[in-house]
């Protein structure tokens, strides 16, 4: 068997954490209204997360495993309160492994996220994974699984009931090894959110691609591109008679550093410390934006 515990505090800083429309203006009947509040707003937020891991050899010759993991996520905005985020968060799985066929995994999740300090969503979820070495140094995977996801309204969010659905999806990935110390990644994913409103009814096609590089004595580099492709089923008439359409694009890059080659006792501590840069495209000014995030934390791993 085997257990982990990763622990860890940060701050963020969004220089558009409300999501402020660019033009300054949000459509009302297909006429721009101009903004007075909801403007653009940056922010710094106070983070931390805790994870338990656990998986338990089943003592079969293929190395099947069983699975399963708590999490907690926090994030107190300095001045906009009401983004104040809290998520918890449960799974548990079963892999089934094989050198002919590859491996296997279904598994069962619940979340639990608080939007200013009220239950916002209750999600439960069963996913399926399939991963299988095609040569060497290139892998495949395929997985896909289905969302209930129940919203509450809140004072945050009045319409926040409005929202709750299903969500089925369904991914295809690639990735390769390029040397010993860096790997490419390529993801492909397609969900369909249904919604009590069908204006909040949307599929998505999804486009990931990613590059790790290790760089030696536990220092790392982590970078991502992805776009968001997003159609909805009908308009929201009192915003505009179009239904929305959204193609947005996001790109990341992530150091990682070991504070043990600062100071040895320090060996169980990594600092990280990120860029992301987000864009929203729309056929409805109100949901076009941009957003600038810079992000560090230091977590703590212990193993057992």
């Amino acid at each position: 068997g085997r257990l982990s515990v990763l622990l860890g505090a940060g701050l963020d800083y969004d220089d558009n954490r409300n999501s402020g429309p660019s033009t300054g203006r949000r459509l009302f009947l297909d006429t721009p209204i101009v903004l007075f509040t909801g403007t653009r707003t940056s922010d710094i937020s106070r983070t931390m997360m805790a994870n338990i891991d656990g998986s338990y050899d089943l003592g079969f010759q293929a190395g099947h495993t069983v699975q399963g993991g708590l999490s907690y996520y926090r994030a107190e905005q300095v001045d906009l309160r009401t983004m104040n985020l809290q998520s918890y968060s449960a799974d548990a799985g079963f892999t089934w492994r094989s050198k002919r066929f590859g491996d296997f995994t279904p598994s069962v999740g619940f979340t639990h996220l608080l939007l200013g300090q009220t239950t916002y969503m209750r999600s439960r979820e069963a996913r399926g994974k399939y991963e299988k070495p095609l040569t060497k140094k290139l892998n495949g995977t395929v997985d896909g699984g289905y969302q209930r996801n129940e919203y509450n309204r809140t004072w945050v969010v009045p319409t926040g009931d409005q929202r709750t659905g299903d969500k089925f999806d369904v991914g295809f990935g690639l990735s390769y090894t390029l040397t010993s110390t860096q790997r490419i990644s390529l993801n492909f994913n397609h969900s369909e959110t249904g919604a009590r409103e069908e204006f909040n009814t949307f599929n998505r096609e999804t486009l990931t691609l990613g590059h790790s590089w290790f760089l030696g004595k536990g220092m790392f580099f982590l970078t991502s591109a992805s776009g968001n492709f997003d159609r909805y089923e009908r308009p929201e008439r009192v915003i505009s008679v179009r239904a929305r359409e959204d193609d947005s694009y996001r790109i990341r890059g992530t150091f990682g550093l070991p504070m043990s080659l600062l100071w040895k006792p320090l060996k169980d501590f990594t600092w990280t410390a990120s860029y992301e840069y987000f864009q929203s495209f729309s056929n409805i000014m109100s949901y076009a934006y941009t957003n600038n995030k810079i992000s560090t934390m230091m977590s703590y791993k212990w193993q057992l």
